[in-house]
């Protein structure tokens, strides 16, 4: 399917090219003008050399066949001395036939003649019988009665001129014999009848100058003549005897190049107008549209149609600035589009430089916009594929890499001043167009490159020859001088490769490379100025539009978050507490403290026992109120002071329960939980995040604490139960979370990662961010995000938690962790709230921990099911908040284990992380009976052990 998916674009190729040649006849016949030709008489010394010599052979046959030369005339046309059409007549005595040798003008039969025997009959006809007769592209004489025998002898020809002559006199027509003034004279008749004949059929109309204008449909009609005619006319010539050219000197050969070149030059330069560009243009655009259709789709079809006519725009504003006449845009399929100047000028390399740059330049910018508006169109992909498609096109263009822009302007700015670095050049461009082709998967430039690769030895005869020339002809020669120069040398060099029409061709190109002024270093300067200025510009360009965006979005996003209440204020003023009640002083001082102590200037330990006195007053007084005088700054609010002390905290706990200090482990502890409490009034000093972390340190502590059947006191039980209230969890969630992330938008703006980030690279990052849209999405997402996950937490305090639907992962092998890559995508709201659910899930785990515990301390065993658990508190069964699994109790190993399983793998990396578990400690043994006084154990001997029961280590 991929092969026939190409199949049918590549043969469009072909009728491409064809409709392409005949529309260019076409357009060139529309710009002649018949009719007024002149036949006169031209004096022997007026002839040609080339035309001499060229019909020597046939003018020698002639003679030895008792002919006599009479003279020479020429036809002169409008299009000027290049398409004279001289002859040569000879007469036979006492017979009434003219010869009339002429040469082809067909350059693919360069030095070969013809014969044309006429005789003039009285009634007014013209009898001829020829070798061979141009291809017409107006309609012959009525008195013209043309017979042809191709490749037919001088005797032949005589013998059927003879005989229709002699079937014209039988029908009593009177042959004349003329003399030179008489044939010249007839000659005029015939080419006026001609014109006569052109304007009383309707297809050619008058022009103010006397002159005719071939019509539409006519003008077609003849281009298709002559396109049959050209292939004809080559095979010919591929055909014909070498004989008759091969004693053409080599002045006589460029001579006659020179003249076909010269007649390629005037059709080149005659101007077209509005109507056969129009048409040219539109037949190659739709021959390239149904390249496209099998490749792109119709929306980016013409995107890149508008993207390379718009390219192709700007070179031809610069020719057309620079002094280019007739300018064309034609699309190639396949290759993309060419801008066409016939006009021969040899401007200065900086002229085509920003020649080259008016294509892809403005272009670029055009991309950029596209990719940088893509989010505020209607239709935002289709906006970014466009933006992309035109930004690569014309970025593309720009690679240094023959035949693309890029390439044109290294060749312009460097490369010909060394004729022989081209072909290294060449060599190269091959190489990384085929690079391309691979990464692209494009078999196009995959088939340029390797054409390109086989052209190397030609591009090196090329270059060669070019070094020559420049060595030995002045810089200012004439162009006549550099031309017949070039086509001796190519006929010398590639023949018999080449005809004359492939060599014309060349010549054009290297002429140009011979004749164009070598670059200096100011050229050098201005490629890599237009390259450096795009990159510049570009970035500008590209700052100043996505900052504006950026800004416009990200004003957008906080206005619906102030609408929202959303809004990041200042921290709320708390009522005034004495300050032997207020909770907040001694928690400020121990963040100071710990702060300082934890500093970079500062070598001392943080001193254990200061941490635990200041944070047993916070948790001993009832009120919190942060000082009228506390600073908002952000710096201020970090407390991470008070993150040290809480860890510090939980640490000391459990070094007291490790050394058997179980109590007063516990006591500290749980003198964290009640700071904590405090803590939970202020979310904008004290976020979620640090929270979680110092509860789940210090009930770690606890539960390892409570696993042990030592006796514990009812009172601090109920304190440890008062700290699972879920409602005034969520509260603080909700408040900490919201928050916190308000607060993290500044740092979206940021881009200093810190004091040891050196300045150069902040500018860089600085610079990255107001490149790239990326940036002010995220920023202007990042409210959004707040927005939804606001939402789905006030859904979640009013009891309806949002669906999570987590992706269940495979059970990992034991000790080993879960592969990185499965676990799932979440947004910021279901991470967030995954987070939650689990935290509220692990109190609803330790509240029923402490339930049984409660039990367990009042003698009572545990329960066989949950349901038959009794606390002061609210017991009843407990449930995964997100998931509603059920809290089971379970024997493992010597610990009865209360365990609740986690939403999904996004809270856990290994197989022990998948579940909240509490062990329950043991009931404690019955007591031993007392032993009547007097007696002693059996074996005599005094039992002095004492029972010690281990607690579990954590």
């Amino acid at each position: 399917m991929n092969t026939l998916k190409w199949l049918f674009p590549v043969l469009l190729i072909w009728p491409a090219l064809k409709l392409a040649q005949l529309l260019a006849v076409v357009r060139v016949l529309r710009r002649l003008r018949f009719g007024a030709e002149r036949v006169q008489r031209l004096p022997e010394a007026d002839i040609p050399a080339w035309f001499s010599e060229a019909a020597r052979p046939l003018a020698d046959t002639l003679l030895a066949a008792g002919f006599r030369r009479q003279g020479a005339l020429v036809n002169r046309t409008a299009l000027g001395p290049e398409f004279d059409d001289p002859a040569l007549l000879y007469a036979l005595p006492g017979v009434p036939i003219t010869a009339y040798l002429r040469a082809h003008a067909s350059s693919a039969r360069d030095g070969a003649c013809y014969l044309v025997l006429t005789t003039t009959l009285d009634d007014g006809r013209e009898l001829g019988t020829a070798s061979h007769l141009e291809t017409p592209v107006v309609p012959y004489p009525a008195q013209l009665d043309p017979e042809t025998l191709p490749k037919a002898p001088l005797d032949a020809l005589l013998a059927r001129h003879r005989a229709r002559l002699a079937q014209a006199i039988a029908a009593g027509a009177r042959p004349l014999v003329l003399d030179l003034e008489a044939s010249v004279a007839r000659g005029q008749t015939l080419t006026d009848s001609a014109r006569e004949r052109l304007l009383a059929s309707g297809d050619a109309t008058p022009e103010p100058d006397g002159t005719l204008t071939l019509r539409w449909g006519p003008a077609f009609a003849a281009a298709r003549r002559l396109g049959r005619a050209q292939p004809a006319e080559a095979k010919a010539a591929r055909a014909a005897d070498p004989a008759p050219t091969a004693h053409l000197s080599a002045a006589a050969h460029t001579a006659i190049e020179w003249r076909h070149y010269g007649q390629m030059l005037v059709l080149q330069r005659a101007r077209f107008s509005w109507l056969p560009k129009t048409l040219l243009m539109v037949g190659s655009l739709v021959f390239f549209a149904l390249a496209l259709r099998w490749t792109l789709s119709p929306g980016l079809g013409l995107v890149l149609i508008a993207a390379l006519a718009f390219h192709e725009a700007g070179h031809l504003a610069g020719m057309r600035y620079f002094g280019y006449k007739d300018t064309q845009l034609l699309f190639l399929p396949f290759l993309g589009g060419v801008a066409i100047g016939h006009d021969r000028l040899v401007l200065a390399p900086w002229k085509h430089l920003v020649i080259l740059f008016l294509g892809p330049v403005p272009g670029i910018f055009v991309g950029l916009a596209l990719l940088l508006f893509a989010d505020a169109s209607p239709s935002p992909g289709f906006m970014h594929e466009a933006g992309l498609l035109v930004l690569v096109f014309n970025a593309f263009n720009l690679l240094p890499l023959l035949p693309l822009d890029g390439g044109q302007i290294a060749d312009y700015a460097l490369v010909s001043r060394f004729p022989l670095l081209r072909v290294a050049f060449n060599a190269l461009s091959a190489l990384g167009l085929i690079a391309v082709g691979y990464a692209a998967d494009s078999i196009l430039l995959k088939i340029i490159g390797v054409f390109t690769l086989f052209r190397l030895p030609v591009e090196w005869k090329q270059a060669r020859l070019v070094k020559t020339l420049r060595a030995e002809l002045a810089p200012d020669a004439p162009e006549e001088t550099v031309v017949k120069r070039l086509l001796g040398e190519l006929r010398r060099v590639f023949a018999p490769a080449l005809g004359t029409p492939q060599r014309l061709q060349l010549v054009r190109g290297l002429e140009e490379r011979i004749r164009r002024p070598r670059p200096g270093w100011g050229a050098v300067g201005l490629a890599v100025a237009g390259y450096a200025a795009l990159l510049v510009v570009g970035l500008a360009f590209a700052i100043a539009v996505n900052t504006h965006r950026g800004e416009r979005r990200i004003a957008a996003a906080q206005t619906r978050a102030t609408a929202a209440g959303l809004a990041v204020g200042t921290p709320p003023v708390y009522a005034a507490v004495p300050d032997t009640d207020n909770a907040a002083l001694p928690l400020l001082e121990l963040d100071r403290l710990l702060s300082a102590q934890w500093g970079e200037r500062s070598t001392e330990p943080p001193d254990r026992a200061r941490t635990l006195t200041l944070l047993t007053q916070a948790a001993d007084r009832p009120a919190f109120a942060l000082p009228a005088d506390f600073p908002s700054a952000p710096d201020a609010l970090a407390s991470h002071g008070l993150t040290l002390a809480f860890t510090q905290l939980a640490a000391e706990a459990a070094d007291l329960h490790r050394y058997g200090r179980r109590a007063e482990a516990l006591q500290a502890a749980t003198s964290g939980l009640l700071a904590l409490r405090h803590l939970r009034t202020a979310p904008h000093w004290w976020n979620y995040d640090q929270d979680r972390d110092a509860r789940q340190d210090l009930w770690r502590v606890i539960e390892n604490t409570l696993a042990d059947p030592a006796p514990v006191a009812a009172e601090t039980l109920r304190q440890l139960a008062d700290q699972t209230d879920e409602p005034a969890l969520l509260a603080f969630a909700h408040r900490a979370i919201i928050e916190a992330r308000i607060r993290s938008t500044r740092w979206l703006g940021e881009t200093d990662s810190g004091e040891e980030t050196p300045p150069g690279f902040n500018t860089f990052l600085s610079l990255l961010r107001h490149i790239t849209p990326h940036a002010a999405t995220a920023h202007a997402a990042h409210y959004d995000d707040t927005l939804a996950l606001d939402a789905a937490l006030r859904e979640a305090r009013a009891g309806r938690w949002p669906a999570l639907n987590p992706a269940p992962l495979p059970a990992p092998d034991a000790g080993s962790a879960v592969d990185q890559d499965a676990l799932p995508s979440w947004s910021i709201t279901g991470w967030q709230l995954e987070r939650l659910a689990d935290d509220l899930a692990s109190q609803r785990v330790i509240r029923a921990g402490l339930a049984a515990r409660w039990m367990i301390q009042h003698g009572e065993a545990l329960p066989a099911t949950l349901a038959d658990l009794r606390a002061p508190w609210p017991t009843e069964p407990s449930i995964h908040p997100a998931t509603s699994a059920p809290l089971t109790l379970e024997t493992r190993g010597a610990f009865t284990v209360l365990a609740l399983p986690r939403s999904s793998g996004l809270t856990y990396l290994t197989d022990q992380d998948r579940e909240h578990t509490w062990r329950l400690a043991p009931p404690p043994p019955p007591p031993t009976p007392e032993k009547p006084e007097g007696k002693t154990p059996k074996s005599g001997k005094k039992n002095t052990k004492k029972h010690t029961t281990r607690p579990p280590q954590a």
